[in-house]
């Protein structure tokens, strides 16, 4: 995987580098899983932020079985 420095990506972008859906990606935003920055009409994610969330998620899921 690519060096996860302090840019943001779009959600497009952050979606292809870490091989999950874009409208994945949305819903967390909408839900406020993840924090999402508007610059104008794009919406921008910290690729930090998202691998945190995605980290929660699956600990939420070993904790269930």
């Amino acid at each position: 995987m690519q060096h996860l420095d302090n840019k943001l990506k779009t959600v497009r972008e952050a979606a292809l580098l870490l091989n999950v859906s874009i409208s994945g990606l949305y819903r967390k935003i909408q839900t406020e899983e993840i924090p999402a920055y508007r610059f104008g009409r794009k919406v921008l994610v910290d690729l930090r932020e998202v691998l945190a969330a995605m980290r929660r998620d699956a600990q939420d899921q070993d904790a269930e079985l």
